[in-house]
């Protein structure tokens, strides 16, 4: 039985992992397919959810290490952890929308249970996150890079938006942000110990070389608040945070200009889009005052927000998207944790601790400006971040078995999670607004994303 439940929660491991590399570099979906291109990770991660939720229904062995990981927080994170559910679940009860908010919370709740496992999982695998930081990075830049290259060959222009894999240039920066800093480490490291650094310098500056074709302003931002913190936090080697920063971001421009845009269609004498440093807000203020207007101190429950006639299907602002879903309590205790993981990479004494905390700390201050903690692919990646810091704290779990009534209230979150997220799979199944090898202009008809691509609102299915 302990046999089978290692392979079960392994198999949850790889298929997370194999699911990022994937997607990080699609070459099985049409670029012009915009809804499969963003639904298909949708529909990964809740399939993932699943499984690891009938895991934990079918098996008290599964359970119980996950358990354990959330008996192990620390007592003022486990209490606003708590007033966070709990509020939360009231908003969830209280929301007009019967349908809508009880399928996001569960869903949600099911990426909160997932992050116990790998939680469990990084006690012994740490090393494994920064590996998969380098892998998926490259993946990532040959996402740009072909696709750039592909359309140059064919004498076609291209943009900022030229890409495979994703069918919006920010989804690739959402899950760059979680990956900078963990590769800066090793480039750190190897400058520390005197050794050759190239190698995880050269995937740094191919991160940065990304982040500037995508003229991505909120990303490139945000690392660079995380490069600062390091070296804030990390005084011994703060010479090497600031060199590794200057080298990558020098290199990361030569790259973009080289070999992504402008100089290749200069060369071949296409047309190209200069790379200009935006100076708009892409209308943020105006969505922000709309979420604001529609807060409450109770908060209107999970998916509230897409169900009104805005431009957008989420504020994109992390603290104003738990604000408006599940009320001001709960986003006193959100940003009150984010303070206390900042005080905790700044006095943790080990050094991978700081910079996975960073790392967390540098997703999040891009969620203030993007949909970082709402696509599916970022969702994962915050979750491994975490779970990779928590587990460098080396938590200590207790020998006593948890008690009957944790098995239970985890049972019933399983069951949740099973049924809501297999409802909203049979929903958009019965319901997709896109026919085999049909194209459909996400854009003219103003199809937001949020959960999927357009037509997320479960109370009025026909909102686009």
């Amino acid at each position: 039985m302990v046999n089978r439940n290692s392979l079960w929660e392994t198999l949850i491991v790889k298929l997370t992992f194999w699911s990022l590399i994937v997607f990080s570099f699609n070459v099985f979906i049409p670029r012009n397919q915009l809804l499969f291109i963003y639904d298909s990770k949708r529909l990964v991660v809740s399939l993932l959810l699943i499984l690891f939720a009938a895991g934990l229904v079918m098996s008290a062995r599964i359970r119980q290490p996950v358990i354990k990981v959330y008996q192990s927080l620390e007592q003022p994170v486990k209490g606003l952890v708590v007033v966070f559910v709990v509020f939360s679940m009231i908003a969830t009860a209280l929301s007009h929308y019967s349908i809508s908010a009880p399928t996001q919370w569960f869903y949600l709740m099911g990426l909160f249970l997932l992050l116990g496992l790998f939680n469990s999982y990084f006690q012994s695998s740490r090393s494994v996150l920064f590996n998969l930081a380098m892998l998926l990075n490259v993946l990532l830049f040959l996402s740009v890079a072909v696709a750039f290259w592909t359309l140059l060959y064919h004498r076609v222009p291209v943009g900022t938006t030229t890409f495979y894999g994703f069918s919006n240039p920010r989804f690739i920066n959402q899950v760059q942000v979680w990956l900078i800093l963990p590769m800066a480490y090793l480039a750190v490291r190897a400058l520390r110990r005197k050794k050759s650094a190239f190698l995880p310098l050269l995937s740094v500056s191919m991160a940065f070389s990304v982040c500037f074709t995508l003229n991505g302003r909120g990303v490139v931002l945000a690392v660079l608040s995380g490069f600062i913190l390091m070296s804030l936090v990390d005084r011994a080697l703060w010479r090497q945070w600031i060199k590794t920063l200057l080298i990558a971001a020098f290199f990361g421009a030569c790259i973009s200009f080289a070999f992504l845009n402008p100089l290749p269609s200069y060369l071949l004498g296409i047309e190209s889009e200069a790379i200009l440093f935006r100076t708009t807000t892409s209308d943020r203020l105006a969505l922000w005052s709309q979420a604001l207007s529609i807060a409450s101190f109770w908060g209107n429950g999970g998916g509230a927000f897409v169900c009104h006639d805005f431009n957008f299907g989420r504020p994109h602002n992390s603290v104003l998207n738990v604000l408006v879903h599940w009320g001001w309590v709960s986003a006193v205790c959100y940003v009150v944790l984010c303070f206390l993981l900042l005080f905790k990479v700044a006095t943790a004494a080990s050094r991978v601790t700081k910079v996975l905390g960073a790392s967390v700390l540098t997703g999040l201050l891009y969620s203030l400006v993007s949909g970082v903690l709402d696509s599916p692919m970022s969702q994962l990646l915050a979750i491994i971040s975490l779970a990779a810091f928590w587990a460098s704290l080396k938590p200590k779990l207790s020998a006593v078995a948890p008690s009957l009534l944790s098995h239970v209230i985890v049972v019933m979150l399983a069951l949740g999670v099973i049924t809501t997220c297999s409802y909203r799979l049979y929903d958009r199944w019965v319901h997709y607004p896109q026919q085999p090898g049909e194209i459909v202009d996400v854009k003219s008809i103003g199809m937001k994303t949020q959960f999927w691509v357009g037509f997320n609102c479960l109370e009025n299915p026909d909102m686009p």
